[in-house]
Order: structure tokens, then sequence, then C-alpha cells
């Protein structure tokens, strides 16, 4: 069986932000990592030799997690980020890994290519495509004669009908001429050492040929979020935090470690109401894929009074704290991280707070705003143990229970309780804005220097399930004013963390709201 190389060294410096915080080959592109598309060019019987680097424990926990069965040999590049790095030396590393035929992949591409499970090739194969000519300086370029390679310019503006660009995937049949070749030659290309150094000779002395394929690099930002729009109507992701389904289990990165332990912790308090086989590794918490109908699916006056009866029997469970602390709390959770947040909206988004009128009712700066709230109001809370993010889209049913999922980590950083009313504040705001059909980019958000208008998709049955809700607060003697002001400070507080115009819409319906229900 032919073995796959497969590089994810790199730190992935032309994706931004996305660079920082995550390995560019577990960048998730059709709900799984752009790895496990690689990996699924192949038949699963093969040997996989990869390139680890820069977070290269995240990629390993990711295959551990998702691909447990595959056969893979790790080779950790020591130097994947200083003077004389890149993919050439990166390869080099996997020498004596690959000391035969084999096929090799960079770690950010996404092609339809399937290969059969023992397939071979009498010669050396490059995959490539043409692309514009302005874009050539950004690839390798092979100059070709009836598909026979007779050339190379690697990183340079190319022109004519007889150049192709590499998509980075290859079969090297003379595998001794390339090694030997990529050994001996030692120039850099953009101050990195490329693969394309091993392929003089064998152009020279071997038989090397190009085939089409449809291929996209997913190693620059355009491109990965291009990507992206074709398989998801608006981008609902966090930038921090990276959801996958595969292989029959929900996998979510989070880049603060931390975070994902305090969200086992929390599940291990209360296992009941959650899926099922909940673990964690370093950045990754998952649990196995659970078959279950959506709240917003299934929204109906009898389904919500099920679910408020189940979570006063398995979720809300009292706790008694010391008031003064819990107040403490309270007060940074609602005050101090509005204020935090807001601060980051307005340093990119100053000029949306100008704007004096939302859906016809005039507003004035957040500021004015959130000073007139009664805060103290606010920190009485209610100590229980709590979801954290009980909106409909993190509720499944499963037969006659309710599931959830998508559990917040910790309330101010206790994990074992927090403010029911969040949980209460959660609900409406999932009421009042349909987040499933957000997703789907059914939403419009319009506004000019000083007015705007919004248009949010509601849950079914609304106002039904509204009322449902009211009344179970005044019977169990919770007051749904408070409720109704912190949810407009969720919408807040949402804002930063989310891409125009789902933020504009979060920031401007909050003011709405707390403009309605914030008593003079």
């Amino acid at each position: 069986m032919v073995k796959v190389c497969i590089l994810t060294a790199g730190k992935g410096s032309r994706l931004s932000n996305y660079g920082k915080i995550i390995n560019k080959a577990i960048l998730p592109i059709k709900e799984k990592a752009i790895l496990s598309h690689i990996l699924e060019m192949f038949n699963p019987n093969h040997e996989f030799v990869i390139g680890t680097g820069y977070r290269g424990n995240d990629v390993k926990n990711y295959l551990k997690i998702a691909h447990p069965n595959l056969n893979i040999r790790y080779v950790k590049v020591r130097n994947y980020d200083g003077s004389g790095s890149g993919p050439g030396l990166s390869l080099l590393s996997c020498e004596k890994f690959l000391k035969e035929e084999f096929f090799f992949v960079p770690c950010d591409i996404l092609t339809n290519l399937k290969f059969k499970e023992k397939v071979t090739f009498k010669k050396n194969i490059f995959w490539c495509s043409k692309v514009s000519e302005r874009k050539t300086n950004q690839y390798l370029n092979f100059k070709h004669l009836n598909r026979r390679v007779i050339n190379l310019v690697d990183k340079k503006i190319v022109k004519g009908k007889d150049f192709k660009s590499w998509s980075g995937l290859c079969y090297i049949k003379d595998h001794k001429v390339f090694w030997d070749t990529l050994k001996k030659e030692s120039k850099q290309i953009n101050k990195e050492y490329q693969i394309s150094n091993g392929f003089e000779d064998l152009i020279k002395y071997k038989k090397c040929n190009i085939r089409d394929v449809k291929w996209t690099d997913l190693g620059n930002l355009k491109n990965y979020e291009d990507e992206k729009k074709k398989t998801q109507k608006f981008d609902f992701s966090k930038d921090k935090e990276f959801l996958y389904f595969i292989n029959n289990k929900v996998i979510k990165f989070s880049e603060n470690q931390k975070n994902v332990k305090k969200k086992y912790y929390k599940f291990k308090l209360n296992k009941k109401i959650y899926p099922h086989n909940v673990k964690i590794l370093d950045n990754f918490l998952y649990y196995d894929f659970l078959k279950g109908d959506n709240f917003y699916d299934i929204a109906s006056n009898r389904n919500f009074k099920d679910l408020l009866s189940q979570m006063k029997k398995n979720l809300w469970k009292k706790k008694k704290v010391n008031k003064i602390h819990f107040k403490n709390k309270c007060h940074n959770f609602y005050k101090n991280k509005t204020l935090h947040r807001v601060k980051i909206f307005l340093e990119k988004n100053k000029n949306i707070d100008q704007i004096k009128s939302v859906n016809n009712i005039k507003v004035t700066s957040i500021k004015k705003i959130l000073n007139k709230i009664n805060w103290n109001y606010l920190y009485k809370g209610d100590a229980y143990y709590i979801h954290g993010d009980l909106q409909f889209d993190n509720i499944l049913k499963v037969k006659k229970e309710f599931k959830l999922i998508d559990w917040r980590s910790d309330f101010d950083g206790e994990i074992n309780y927090g403010d029911i009313y969040y949980d209460f504040a959660k609900i409406l705001g999932g009421i009042y804005l349909n987040y499933k059909e957000i997703k789907r980019n059914n939403f419009e958000v319009y506004f000019n220097k000083e007015t705007s208008k919004l248009n949010f998709p509601k849950t079914k049955k609304y106002k039904i399930i509204e009322h449902e809700l009211k009344n179970f607060l005044l019977i169990n003697k919770y007051d749904f004013n408070k409720v109704k002001i912190l949810q407009a400070l969720i919408y807040l507080n949402m804002s930063p963390l989310h891409k125009p115009p789902f933020s504009y819409g979060l920031f401007l319906i909050a003011k709405y709201l707390l403009t309605k229900n914030v008593k003079k």
C-alpha cells in the first residue's frame, strides 16, 4: 500500500487571525477539518505520514478523536518557523519513512479526487490546473508539452497555455532521485525552503506528467471564507471556537483550554441532561452524535410546557451560596462584562451607536441607556445549577426526553452554579430571535446614519410560547421584567462576538429592547 505524506507544520500566516488560533489543517469546512477531507481522498488502509509543528498536539488530538482507526505515523518538524524553514525542510524531516513511492498532499487543499485502495502510477504525477495569470506567482507552475513536464517556475508570474499551476498534490515514483535532489539544492523562495527544490532532476532525468484537477487553495483567508460561504448561508461561528461533525461524533475546539475543562466538570455535575460519553482532550470537548429534534423545529405550547417541567426537575438545582459573594458574581457577569463587550464593539463600530432610531423607536447612545439601568436590581440573582446558553438551538428532544448541548463553561468563574435568571433570559432570547433561521441568513438589517430597520425571525408560535414562559415565571415567583432586561444585555454581549451584519443587528436590537423595558 502506497504511503501518503501530509505536512501540517506551518503556521498558516496567510489566514490572518485563524492562523494564530488553530492549525490550518484542522480549520473546519463542510462541518469537518480540511485534513479530514484530505484523508478521505484515500483508502483508510493507507499508512499516513504526517509532519507536525505549529500546534502539532491539536492536529494529533483531532485525528485521535475523529479518525481513531487510521494508521498514522507522526513526524515532529523541529524547525517550522525559523530561518531556512519551509515545506521542503518539513518534507525532509519525513524522509526516513518515505524511502519508497509515495503520495504527497499539502494540508490546505480541497478536491473531489478519490484514489482506489491499491492505486499506483508508472511515472511521477503532478495534479494541476489553470489559474488566472495574476495568481500564478502564488504557486509552483509547470511548463508542459503534451502533459509531459519540461520545466518549472516557482512563485513567479508566468504566461502562456503551456503552463499549469500545481495544486500541491503529487505522486513521487522516483523517490531516490527526488530525495537526493531535495537535499543537494538549498535555494529559498520567500525565505522558505521549497519542495520544488526536489523536482529539478526528476524533470530532467525522469518521466513527470501533469493531470488536471479541480482544487481550492484553502491556505489563504479569502479562499477559505469564500468556500465557507458555499456551504453556509451565514457565518454564525465565533473566531476562537470551531465545531465538527464527523464519524458519528460532535467535536468542539476552543482556544481556551481552561473553558474546555470547566465544561467537562460542569457536565459531570449533572450528566442526565447532556449527551452521553462526553470527553475532553486538551482543547477539544467531544461526544457521541445525538439524534433528536431541534426544539426550533418542534416548538409548540405543549412541548414548551414539557421542556420547562423537565428543566425544573432535572436542570435547575437550587444552591446555597454566600449572598454577598453571589451578588459580586452577578455584578461582574452582568455589568462589568457588558461594559467590556460594549467597549470592544464600539472600537470597531462607533458609527452604529450614532443611529437615533431602531424600528421607529428613538434611541440614545448605549452609554446613556446603560446608565438608566438599576444594576442593583439585576444583582439580586437566584443561585442554581444552570445551563448558561439555554436557547432552542441547544435543546434536542430525544424520544420523550430533552437533552442539552453547548452549555456555558461557567458563570463568572463558578462552575456549579449561576443565576437562574440568566437561563430564563437565554430562553426568551431564543424565542425572540430564531437562531436557526439566522444561520440560514433569513434576517435583514438596514441602516443609514440616523435610522435603522431590523427584521429578525422569531420562533414559530412565539407569542403563545412567550406567554407560557411569562406564566411559568409568575407561578414560580420570578420577575419577567428582569428577564427582559437581561435578554437585551445578552444580545449586547453577543454583538462583538459575531460578524456583520448580525453583529450590528444584535447591538441595535439590544438598544431597542432596553429603551422599551428599562424603567425611567
